[in-house]
Parts: structure tokens; C-alpha cells; sequence
């Protein structure tokens, strides 16, 4: 809306002016007239508390020309919820009025005896009530509009905010429900899916955009637990299987996408049983998958951080459910020592075959070869673990030797614990 269009709609307001704390400002914000006027109106709407149609125009004519506005966004919002309430309660009115005539035609809302016709009548008791704070078509609206702003501000938090808040009480509440109508379980997985493609979009522009990332992992975990709330497997399966090869996709598509790292390691332990609300240790089969495919990147590119990391990360668990009892049987126990000790032979095998690493050095792979040995945890495997500690802080990372001495302190310390125990 342009000026004339405010005074027009909002002839029976008076624009509230910003207040400045100064007669004389130091340093003035220089605002543009059209942006003056409509905070001037929306300062009057926000003090007459008014949240109708005009209201909500009035945020999108604001937020176009500074979509950071939290303020503005939260009001949106109110009005969104109070146009809906409005709908419903019109809504609610009508059912009644029908269900009036439909009483006086002999329709009393039971089942008839004689005919064992389910025929009822249409009052409000009988209709299930709605699980949304905001209006489907409202919502659809609200979230192309937010795209649209979002594009040239794809950090924007705000944008990012707004579009949660719009998707989160319809979907949370249908994860609280026994039972949901079938077109709600559809019109929520449409919505899942559609926010998945938008969110990918932005992605691909910029791979390491946190609030996408954010948001991403929040829709998972919610729409995780909606599809096992009701007993949804294949849409829960599908789900999971779905980020894994989207997660591999990225990874493949460049492996020092260390977000895509990140996210592969939410969606392998998220995507169990826990309906993705904690994270779920794997299973020694799943680990050493995961354990493998890190090893393969590593293979591709030895001087990426993020693969090796992942392995380590994925080594540690191993060896911590293994000493927490995690695992059901000494024979498990004897799996997971056997799979370390092959990781760390794979790690070792990479380091002296390969020229380049034996010419320049590979801090990476010293550092997981370290950490592999570590978890062996011998007093051989100790000992050769504070030497390359010794080795990194000496030639490969001597940008971090304090750190790596630190490090053979604690191992040789370690190592006459055992043995003298």
C-alpha cells in the first residue's frame, strides 16, 4: 500500500510518529517517506490493539521494506491467528444454524434404529474439532510470501522464524492426537514435503546456511514424531531413507561440506526409534556402515577434517556403548574390538602407501590414527599413540605442539598406570 492507500484504509486512525529521544538527534536513521508513513500506521494499529485484514496488509506493506522487523512479524502472526479464530467462530454458527433446520426436519444426531443407516445430523458436537491456530489457505499464503521475502535475505532469522511458527502448532498437535482424519494426515505430509523442497532450495545456493540447516532438522524430528504417533512406519521409513540419500547426495557432491557431515550424523542417529525427539546409539552393524563410508571420503581426500572426524566420532561411540554395556553379549564386545582394530589398520595403511601423505604430511590422518589407537586402549597401542603425538607436535601440527605434548603426557601417564597395576 503507498501512502494515499493507507490514508484511504486507515482514514479512521492517526498515525503514531516515531518518538525521538532527542529534539536534536545526534545521528538520525534517514528513513524513506513510504517506509515513515506505514511504521506510522502500524504503530497506530499496534496501540489500538487491531488485528483484522487491513492489519495484516498493513505487516506486508511493512515487512517489504524491512523484513528484519520482529515486531512487525509477531503482530502478522496475531492477526493471522485472530482472522482465523474469526472464520471459525463464523463457521461454528452456521454448523449450529444447520444443525437447527436439520433438528427441525426430524434429524436429532443419532443413528436411526430401523433403517442401521449411519445418518446423522451435521451439529458442531459431531465434527471433529480443528487442530490448527491458523488457517490452511493462510498459512500456504503466508509461506510463499515469506519465500519471496526470504530470497535476497536467506539469513535472515526472522523469515526463517515465521515459517516455523506457522507450521509447528498444526503439526504438533496432530502428533497429540489418538486418531486424525485421513485429508489432515495428507494436507501435513504436503506440507512436510513441500518445506523439505524449499528448504533444499535455498541450499543449493548456500550449502552452509544454519537457519536452513536449523529448520531442517527441526521439521524432521516433528514430522518424525507425527508419523509414529500414528503408527505411519512406511512414512516414517521413508522419511529417513529420504534424508540419508539427500545428506549422501551432498556429501558426494562435495566432501568438504562439513554441514552435510554434521546433518549425516543427526539423520543416523535420529532416524531410529526414537521418533527423531533424542538421539539413538547405532547398532554395531549401522556403526560400521557409517564407519566405512567416512573411511571411503577419507580415501578421496585425505587433507578433509570432516571425514576423519566422523570416523573418529563414530569409533568413539563403538567403544563407549561397548563400556556402558550397551551391547547385549560378550561376542559383541569382541566385534567391536575387532572393528577398531581393522579401522586403525585401514588408517595406518593409508598412511604409509600413499606418497604424498609420507612427502607432506597428513595431520588428519596422524590425529585418527592416534585417536584409533587410543581406543584400543593397550600398553602397546598406548605407547605408539603418545610417539605420534610426539610425531604431530614435532613435524605434521606444530601449530597445536602444546596441545599434542599435553596429549603424551596423559598417554604415558596412562601407560604407567597399567603397567604397574
Amino acid at each position: 500500500m503507498n501512502y494515499a492507500e493507507l490514508q484511504e484504509v486507515f482514514n479512521d486512525l492517526d498515525p503514531v510518529p516515531q518518538v525521538e529521544n532527542s529534539p536534536n538527534p545526534v545521528c538520525s536513521i534517514s528513513y524513506n517517506r513510504e517506509f515513515i508513513h506505514a511504521m506510522n500506521y502500524l504503530r497506530a494499529v499496534l496501540k489500538a490493539d487491531e488485528r483484522s485484514e487491513r492489519a495484516l496488509r498493513l505487516t506486508t506493506t511493512c515487512l517489504k521494506m524491512n523484513p528484519a522487523n520482529y515486531t512487525t512479524w509477531h503482530f502478522r502472526r496475531s492477526c493471522l491467528a485472530a482472522i482465523t479464530a474469526e472464520q471459525r467462530i463464523a463457521a461454528r454458527i452456521t454448523e449450529q444454524k444447520d444443525a437447527k433446520l436439520l433438528e427441525s426436519l426430524g434429524f436429532d444426531g443419532t443413528t436411526s434404529e430401523n433403517s442401521g443407516a449411519n445418518t446423522t445430523n451435521t451439529n458442531a458436537n459431531t465434527i471433529p474439532k480443528l487442530l490448527v491456530k491458523y488457517d490452511a489457505k493462510l498459512v500456504e499464503t503466508d509461506l510463499e510470501m515469506a519465500a519471496n521475502l526470504g530470497g535476497p535475505n536467506p539469513k535472515n532469522y526472522q523469515v526463517w522464524y515465521h515459517r516455523r511458527a506457522l507450521m509447528e502448532p498444526f503439526l504438533q498437535s496432530l502428533s497429540t492426537e489418538t486418531y486424525i482424519l485421513p485429508h489432515d494426515l495428507t494436507r501435513a505430509t504436503t506440507l512436510i514435503n513441500s518445506e523439505l523442497g524449499y528448504i533444499q532450495s535455498v541450499l543449493t545456493v548456500d550449502a552452509k546456511n544454519y537457519h536452513a540447516w536449523s529448520n531442517r532438522q527441526w521439521l524432521l524430528r516433528t514430522a518424525s514424531q507425527l508419523f509414529q504417533s500414528q503408527q505411519k512406519e512406511k512414512l516414517h521409513r521413508s522419511l529417513w531413507e529420504e534424508e540419508r540419500e539427500y545428506a549422501n547426495t551432498l556429501i558426494s557432491t562435495d566432501l568438504r561440506n562439513n554441514s552435510a557431515w554434521n546433518h549425516l550424523w543427526f539423520v543416523a542417529h535420529r532416524g531410529g526409534g526414537s521418533g527423531g525427539s533424542t538421539s539413538t546409539p547405532l547398532s554395531i552393524k549401522s556403526a560400521n556402515t557409517e564407519a566405512l563410508f567416512a573411511l571411503e571420503a577419507c580415501k578421496l581426500d585425505k587433507w578433509n577434517e570432516s571425514p576423519w572426524r566422523y570416523l573418529v566420532g563414530i569409533g568413539k561411540e563403538l567403544v563407549r556403548n561397548a563400556k556402558n554395556s550397551n551391547f547385549q553379549s560378550v561376542a559383541d564386545v569382541d566385534k567391536v574390538n575387532y572393528i577398531i582394530e581393522e579401522l586403525g589398520d585401514e588408517i595406518n595403511t593409508l598412511k604409509v602407501t600413499d606418497p604424498k601423505v609420507a612427502q607432506v604430511g597428513c595431520a588428519f590422518l596422524t590425529s585418527a590414527r592416534l585417536d584409533f589407537l587410543v581406543m584400543e586402549n593397550t600398553s602397546e597401542s598406548l605407547l605408539q599413540a603418545a610417539n605420534l603425538a610426539q610425531f604431530l607436535a614435532e613435524k605434521e601440527d606444530r601449530m597445536r605442539a602444546k596441545y599434542w605434548h599435553k596429549r603424551k603426557k596423559e598417554l604415558m601417564m596412562k601407560v604407567t598406570e597399567d603397567t604397574t597395576w
